[in-house]
Formats: structure tokens, C-alpha cells, sequence
């Protein structure tokens, strides 16, 4: 990739950024502390409820274990995929 790349900027204030390499998909940016510019980094977006589980200790490795099993054909007895109605 080259150092520099111009971009258009259209009426509505929107540019094309597919020429930066980035994929379809979420984006963050932010400006650099001396304002002279932005920087923009490819995100993911998450929920309030994903965020709350993901930073609970222990949760990330409790999940992976999780599929761990699952990819061993475990899964907890009393298991049901369809509940009773």
C-alpha cells in the first residue's frame, strides 16, 4: 500500500475508503491529539450485554471451554434443544 492516498469527499460529507484496504464492516475514528488529522481503525460492534459478559472475570474461559466441548460432542446432561411447551 502507498504512504498516501487521496480521497473525494463528496456534498453529503462522505468519502469512499475502499481504496484503504478496509473490508465491509464497522469503523472507528479518531483524531489525532494535535488535530492535524484522524486516524481510522477497522471495529467490531458490540452490545451493552456482550461487553457486561466479556469483561466479567473468568467468562472468556468459561465460554471457550464451552466450545472446546461442543467440538468434542459434549454437552451438559439434562440438555434440551427444543423446551418443553
Amino acid at each position: 500500500m502507498t504512504s498516501r492516498i487521496d480521497l473525494t469527499i463528496d456534498k453529503q460529507g462522505r468519502m469512499s475508503v475502499g481504496r484503504l484496504g478496509l473490508a465491509e464492516g464497522h469503523a472507528v475514528a479518531e483524531p489525532l491529539p494535535d488535530g492535524s488529522g484522524w486516524v481510522l481503525r477497522p471495529a467490531r460492534l458490540v452490545t451493552e450485554a456482550e461487553s457486561d459478559i466479556l469483561s466479567r472475570p473468568g467468562n472468556v474461559e468459561a465460554i471457550k471451554r464451552s466450545l472446546q466441548d461442543l467440538d468434542k460432542g459434549r454437552t451438559r446432561t439434562g440438555y434440551r434443544r427444543r423446551p418443553k411447551s
